[in-house]
């Protein structure tokens, strides 16, 4: 009799420890899911909302399981995926957000399992951290993807850059290379459907078309750029939403074009500006220190001049 009531409580017990399990797991999907579908809004964005989660995760953690084993499934899916397109697609402007999970998570549990009987520490490091994320986002994050991005920039010393001949195609899916670009100042406005930044700086880019609206020396495009696992059709589909009356071109990830995207256009939104010969003669994109839209006017002035 007492072996089976041993048996019954273990067993009881045991069940019990996989249904908490369970619940850890379903929470950590759903915290993993809101960290990566919040790549929408921006890599800034991103990583503050990465930071903020599970930060709250560590908050909410109740003692039930041990901590490592609460801390290793809840970070493990995010951080994992992160650190295999980091080092599978040398995407280094992702290492902050796939430190933040960590990062979050270990400072929400150090507050919640050390300071909780102490108020006041308790509160004041859960503003700190609050301070934290705002910097971060801010000042920080920002300045390191400046960093990464900028540092293999081109200088345009001279007109000796000429854009490759690009495969692409328009609005209706037919296809036409960068060869149809002669003879005329062309205006290439590169963006992305992950982009936020490249729908709200749109605006500015149609206010810059219509003004040599009457020009027929000038040419203005917004070029679609595919993402790795992305088709035309998927960015075709959006730009078909898009409020805008531009002429859309749409760039594949073939080897070609993918080459002079790893080295013209390493972030978007980016602009870049050609004379008549088919040379890039500008090529901006916006930080949050500079914004090409402000510079191009007069790079578009000095080509149109030289007609």
């Amino acid at each position: 009799m007492f072996l089976y009531l041993f048996l019954v409580q273990s067993s009881i017990k045991i069940e019990n420890k996989i249904m908490k399990i369970q619940r850890i797991i379903l929470y950590s999907l759903i915290i993993n899911l809101i960290s990566i579908l919040s790549g929408y809004y921006g890599w800034n964005y991103q990583c503050g909302i990465v930071l903020f989660v599970f930060f709250i995760s560590g908050l909410l953690y109740r003692g039930t399981i041990a901590v490592t084993t609460y801390f290793l499934i809840l970070v493990s899916p995010f951080f994992l995926l992160f650190t295999f397109l980091i080092i599978k697609d040398g995407l280094l402007h992702l290492i902050p957000t796939a430190i933040s999970s960590i990062i979050g998570l270990l400072y929400g549990l150090y507050i919640q399992t050390k300071l909780k009987a102490n108020h006041f520490m308790y509160r004041i490091s859960i503003g700190f951290y609050i301070l934290l994320i705002f910097t971060i986002v801010n000042i920080l994050h920002p300045s390191y993807l400046n960093y990464i991005f900028d540092r293999d920039r081109i200088t345009l010393q001279n007109k000796q850059n000429v854009l490759p001949n690009l495969k692409m195609v328009d609005i209706r899916n037919i296809d036409i290379t960068s060869n149809a670009f002669k003879n005329k100042v062309i205006v290439l406005d590169f963006w992305s459907t992950t982009c936020s930044v490249c729908i709200k700086k749109f605006p500015e880019f149609d206010k810059i078309k219509k003004e040599f609206l009457n020009n027929d020396n000038i040419s203005f495009y917004a070029v679609g750029i595919a993402n790795h696992r992305q088709n035309i059709e998927a960015v075709i589909e959006k730009a078909n939403k898009l409020p805008f009356n531009f002429d859309y071109l749409f760039l594949g990830r073939n080897k070609a074009n993918s080459k002079f995207i790893s080295t013209y256009v390493s972030k978007v939104p980016t602009i870049i500006v050609l004379d008549r010969s088919g040379h890039i003669v500008f090529i901006g994109s916006s930080t949050v220190y500079e914004n090409p839209f402000r510079s191009i006017n007069k790079i578009i002035k000095e080509q149109l001049n030289e007609l």
